[in-house]
């Protein structure tokens, strides 16, 4: 199971700036929206500063407010996906779900080329026993319809086995995600302010 690695960074937003824009409709008549931009930069306790931008978010950021940024990178992926923000002055939170579905996909081989692997696999076998069972001297006709038949079956039966697995592990793998995310966040809110009480 492809486990994806989780990096939380925490820290004052600085330098922020909101923006919104509305594209220019070319052809055709279509409801134009509205993109909401924010970007800040957020220096971590390591003292580096790092810029992010976020597109139509769903949590409201003010200069000095405490946020942090979750990323997590899967085996295959190239580079890091911010995948979580949270706001621990306001306790808002939002889920970027597509980069986290990328990020705790399960990357395994085709199954075509399982498949292929498995044929040649067991053809060479088969040349094998062949070759070493009396009398010796082994016959290709029976292993190259090993081969040919083999392979898609095989191929069949493992395209069925992931179309039935493959989306069940991610699913749980995205809910442990979730819950490790959950666990690293919560402690960091703020608490609110006592209460005043009258005298």
């Amino acid at each position: 199971m492809a486990t994806p690695r989780i990096e939380v960074l925490t820290g004052p937003v600085t330098a922020l700036t909101l923006s919104a824009e509305t594209p220019i409709a070319t052809s055709g008549a279509g409801t134009l929206r509205t993109i909401n931009r924010m970007r800040f930069s957020l220096k971590t306790e390591s003292g580096k500063g790092e810029a992010f931008t976020f597109t139509n978010s769903s949590v409201f950021c003010r200069e000095g407010d405490l946020v942090s940024i979750v990323r997590a990178r899967g085996r295959t992926m190239p580079d890091w996906s911010v995948v979580a923000l949270r706001n621990h002055a306001t306790g808002q939170s939002e889920e970027i779900s597509l980069a986290l579905r990328q990020a705790c996909a399960q990357k395994w081989l085709s199954a075509r080329l399982r498949a292929g692997i498995g044929a040649l696999a067991l053809a060479a076998g088969y040349w094998i026993y062949l070759a070493l069972t009396p009398p010796a001297g082994a016959d290709l006709l029976p292993v190259l319809g090993l081969l040919v038949l083999g392979f898609p079956a095989l191929w069949t039966v493992l395209a069925v086995t992931d179309a039935y697995w493959l989306p069940r592990g991610e699913k749980r793998e995205i809910e442990r995600v979730r819950y490790e995310i959950k666990g690293r966040l919560m402690p960091l809110d703020v608490p609110p302010p006592p209460a005043k009480t009258n005298p």
